[in-house]
């Protein structure tokens, strides 16, 4: 049975996601954010004095604070392991930024120290909890779509040279991890790995098309799962505007294709009269059901209702990890 605990949360960095970490905070009955902890002195202690928080100058700190339950961490990636196994072995739970790390083997330490610590660790990967990519998931567990042949996500958004001169991090590949796919194709690489299950074989190419920066801004890679269908992702920051996210999930027996969380084409069986009918009249309602977006809000309450063992995680560390090890093998994989 679970409790109503109000878990105490410590948020470790204070940059430009910090806001929307904090407005979900706000919004959740059993969280309350009650330190933060920054490199950065000045804003740190602004920011905490706003907020009516503590303000901790280092990790250690702020993990000894008994009164702190748990601790999001939305520092920059190469940091998160280091970070994360403080957090750990001060028996915190830990909600970390994706991705989980850039290195596999400091990620896979981070979650063997969680185990071996009995805290919980967890991912940001809030679009698993759309509507829409959980309407696709069930189709796909319950056989509805026949056997899984073809997948594709496809992220097409735009970042300004501001974006990219924003923090140093952020164009150097040995603290960010890499480009487009690692920094904002990851939750699309977690989608198609999540839909489409355990994979064999990856392939990738790799280009910086528009902007002047080390890392790429335009992916597309290739992965064939287990069960032999085929994915596909494609990820740019190049385009003029943000355009539609699309996630296409194609069956022997059925296909589903999500626009912006919403499902826009939902077709069964073959051309018969009957399934011809049931596949359009299930696209047109369909397109005007509002769904749930997956929002970062909905993770953090899973994260909090795990902690008073009212719920059961839904994005495990370790499922960070493996969707971090996809990354690393499209990059290594590709030209």
């Amino acid at each position: 049975m679970g409790s109503n605990k109000t878990i105490k949360l410590g948020v470790i960095g204070i940059g430009s996601i910090f806001k929307t970490h904090y407005k979900a905070i706000t919004s959740i009955k059993n969280a309350e954010l009650v330190a933060l902890c920054s490199r950065s002195e000045e804003k740190l202690h602004s920011e905490a004095e706003k907020l009516g928080v503590k303000a901790y100058r280092t990790v250690e700190e702020m993990v000894a604070d008994p009164k702190i339950d748990a601790v999001i961490v939305l520092t920059p990636p190469y940091t998160h392991t280091d970070i994360g196994l403080k957090v750990a072995r001060a028996g915190k739970h830990l909600l970390i930024e994706k991705p989980l790390d850039i290195d596999i083997e400091k990620a896979q330490q981070l979650v063997e120290e969680c185990e071996k610590n009995n805290v919980i660790l967890s991912v940001i990967s809030q679009m698993r909890f759309g509507g829409a990519v959980q309407k696709a998931k069930r189709l796909i567990e319950h056989g509805t779509l026949g056997k899984l042949t073809l997948l594709r996500v496809s992220m097409k958004w735009n970042r300004s040279k501001k974006y990219y001169d924003s923090s140093s991090w952020i164009t150097d590949s040995q603290k960010s991890g890499g480009g487009v796919l690692i920094n904002q194709g990851i939750h699309f690489v977690d989608l198609l790995r999540w839909l489409g299950g355990p994979y064999t074989k990856v392939s990738s190419f790799k280009c910086t098309l528009k902007h002047t920066v080390p890392i790429e801004d335009t992916f597309v890679g290739m992965v064939q799962f287990k069960n032999n269908a085929l994915g596909i992702i494609e990820a740019t920051t190049t385009a003029c505007r943000n355009l539609p996210n699309i996630i296409e999930v194609h069956g022997t027996n059925g296909s589903i294709v999500i626009k912006n969380n919403k499902i826009i084409e939902y077709h069964f069986g073959d051309y018969s009269l009957f399934n011809t009918i049931r596949s359009k009249l299930y696209s047109k309602i369909f397109s005007f059901i509002p769904l749930k977006k997956g929002h970062i809000t909905d993770q953090i309450t899973n994260f909090v209702s795990t902690i008073n063992k009212e719920e059961k995680l839904f994005v495990p560390g370790s499922e960070g990890l493996d969707t971090l090890k996809l990354c690393r093998k499209l990059y290594e994989n590709g030209t």
